[in-house]
């Protein structure tokens, strides 16, 4: 379903399956509970993988988001690298859903060195 690994400056979660608002949720939950996830950015490497989401679902997983991040947490930045397309268009919209319920910014990308360049990640800081 996914693995997620801590590197020196961030949060890497990496989707190795197509996804639901369930299978969504948990990774929501486990990233959030990680002592990590109050200082360090992240990056979803969702990529190929389908979201197979329905839009109505859209506002209660931002709810459920809001809830589960922590208000005061340094953290300033999620990275989202999809391919275009349709899961593309669900994961905008429910980041457009996210933005004023949560204290960081969150933004999509199609490729993991922009995603990079975005969080400020030097290469030599990527292994």
């Amino acid at each position: 379903m996914y693995t997620i690994s801590t590197h020196e400056s961030h949060i890497q979660v990496n989707f190795e399956a197509d996804f639901t608002d369930q299978s969504l949720k948990a990774i929501i939950h486990h990233e959030t509970t990680m002592p990590e996830y109050l200082r360090m950015n992240d990056i979803w490497l969702i990529g190929k993988h389908r979201s197979l989401i329905a839009m109505d679902d859209l506002e209660s997983m931002a709810s459920d988001f809001n809830c589960m991040c922590p208000q005061d947490a340094s953290r300033k930045k999620t990275a989202v690298v999809v391919d275009r397309g349709l899961t593309e268009a669900i994961i905008l919209l429910w980041i457009r859903t996210l933005e004023s319920k949560v204290p960081f910014e969150l933004r999509i990308f199609h490729t993991l060195k922009k995603a990079e360049a975005w969080l400020g990640i030097t290469e030599s800081k990527v292994a």
